[in-house]
């Protein structure tokens, strides 16, 4: 997992010193890093993934097949996808009923995932968001890293 981040601010390094990202998109990758650590903090439940509550295992599970969806399309429309993510997140704030650990740790995901969400209906360049687009894509793979449905 950490070697994907690697690679991709690798990338993103590459670029800023060819002149190839403006200062904004300079600006997500150091967010990029900071979202790294943030991750860095989840946790299993003794080696086992955490449950998440049917109700709301099913607007991430939307968030994630829209995000799929836009990927295999090769569709540009970044605000449309940002529009759709926000609607589906909206839905799983709202169906929020989990307390303990459980939800602790599903909010150390969340928090950088709605980060993210918003950073890319933000996004006034191409290249800044398929930056944002990549960490999307990372942000589910961590979700999928520790917790299930």
């Amino acid at each position: 997992m950490m070697n994907s981040i690697r690679f991709l601010v690798g990338i993103a390094l590459l670029m800023m010193a060819t002149g190839y990202l403006s200062a904004q998109s300079e600006q997500t990758v150091v967010t990029a890093l900071e979202r790294a650590n943030e991750y860095e903090i989840l946790r299993l439940n003794d080696g086992e993934k955490w449950s998440i509550d049917a109700e709301m295992i099913n607007y991430i599970r939307e968030g994630e097949a829209i995000f799929v969806k836009f990927i295999k399309s090769g569709s540009r429309d970044f605000k449309g996808l940002a529009n759709k993510l926000s609607e589906a997140n909206s839905n799983l704030i709202l169906s929020c009923s989990m307390t303990g650990e459980a939800h602790n740790q599903l909010h150390l995901w969340l928090n950088p995932h709605l980060d993210l969400s918003r950073k890319l209906q933000d996004a006034d360049e191409v290249n800044t968001a398929l930056l944002i687009i990549r960490q999307i894509e990372h942000s589910f793979e961590v979700f999928n890293t520790y917790f299930k449905g």
